[in-house]
């Protein structure tokens, strides 16, 4: 889908959800609710600018996870060691599911990356602030600063990736944290392998 009316609703729709995850139950998040309306422009912008071609705007490996997803529907799932490599299923079911509901494919990928980024946000936010240090508006700039507001707005895998290493490091669930590691295994199993030799390593030192 390329830009047009269908595209400026589904988006407007995406930043909304954006806005609703940024209410706290006193107050609402000043760093969220610029993102959601940061994010819905530049994703509108990607749109009109690049049009039908935003599939590889930046980079090719957004076209590559529609067709996995494509793939998926036409295939089903598979549970072989090879498809669990290389079917990145940790973005590609949950963006089946949000295109199964009408949402354009390229766009529920969008849309996995803009709440995985909030999700980061916020971990290490409560991680400063179960340390005794105040969160601030610029903190955010230190851990979901301006590459990753750009890094959102493209439909791809990284920031699962980051969320994923960053949880394995200062999340509180061991569980949760197994589970983010499956998740990354299915996305770059290489860079898996590196984390936990980089963590065993620091570990031992």
């Amino acid at each position: 889908m390329g830009w047009g009316l269908p595209w400026i609703v589904q988006t407007l729709a995406c930043g909304l959800v954006l806005l609703l995850l940024a209410r706290r139950p006193t107050h609402w998040d000043l760093w969220q609710v610029l993102y959601a309306g940061v994010w819905t422009t530049g994703v509108l912008a990607i749109a009109r600018i690049a049009g039908a071609e935003q599939r590889i705007f930046y980079s090719t490996d957004q076209a590559t996870q529609v067709e996995l997803l494509d793939r998926l529907r036409e295939q089903g799932l598979s549970l072989g060691f090879s498809a669990l490599q290389d079917g990145r299923y940790a973005v590609v079911i949950p963006a089946w599911v949000l295109a199964t509901f009408g949402l354009e494919p390229l766009l529920a990928f969008k849309l996995i990356q803009a709440v995985t980024m909030t999700m980061l946000y916020r971990l290490c936010r409560d991680w400063l602030d179960a340390r005794g240090v105040a969160p601030r508006l610029w903190h955010a700039f230190l851990y979901a600063g301006p590459l990753f507001v750009f890094i959102s707005l493209l439909g791809l895998r990284d920031l699962v990736l980051a969320y994923a290493a960053t949880y394995w490091f200062v999340g509180r669930s061991p569980m949760l944290k197994l589970l983010w590691l499956g998740a990354a295994i299915t996305l770059r199993p290489h860079l898996v392998a590196a984390l936990l030799v980089g963590w065993v390593v620091a570990a031992i030192w």
